[in-house]
Order: C-alpha cells, then sequence, then structure tokens
C-alpha cells in the first residue's frame, strides 16, 4: 500500500509501505480523507519531536476493508470516522 512517510522534517515521500496486520479487537480502515492539523504541521516542520519515520495523519475518515478477530460492531464496508483519543 501507499502512504506519505516524512523521514525527516521537511521530507515526505510517498512509499510502498507494508498493509498492517489487523489485531485482535481491532479493524484495519482504509483511509479516504485526512485533515491537517496543528500538530501535524508542527511534526512535519520538526517543532514537535516524534519518532522518525512516521505515517502522519489522526484525523481520518474512511472504509473497513478488514475486521479483526473480536472485533465488536464494525463490519467490512462501514464507513468510519477515527477518534485518535
Amino acid at each position: 500500500m501507499k502512504a506519505a512517510v516524512l523521514r525527516a522534517p521537511y521530507e515526505l515521500r510517498i512509499e510502498d509501505v507494508p498493509r498492517p496486520v489487523v489485531p485482535r479487537g481491532h479493524v484495519l480502515v482504509r483511509v479516504k480523507a485526512t485533515a491537517i492539523c496543528g500538530t501535524d504541521v508542527g511534526i512535519y516542520t520538526g517543532k514537535v519531536a516524534v519518532r522518525l519515520p512516521v505515517i502522519q495523519g489522526h484525523e481520518s475518515t474512511g472504509v473497513v476493508p478488514e475486521v479483526g478477530e473480536g472485533a465488536k460492531d464494525l463490519e467490512v464496508g462501514d464507513r468510519v470516522v477515527l477518534n485518535s483519543v
């Protein structure tokens, strides 16, 4: 799958990354849209410290393509908004 990977401040690359394995009780989300917030800008510019490389985007919407064993309340095809608490 493709992802925008931040390798260093101001160094964002579109890369092929492995598809995540869906843990028990979780779902995979195929992201359709992601908002850019102040935290994302701070990470991109190096003003907010994170462990790099990182795939940004914690305010997203998408569709569930896979449901992990034991996950409740969501099914394949459901549209979701991610709540990054």
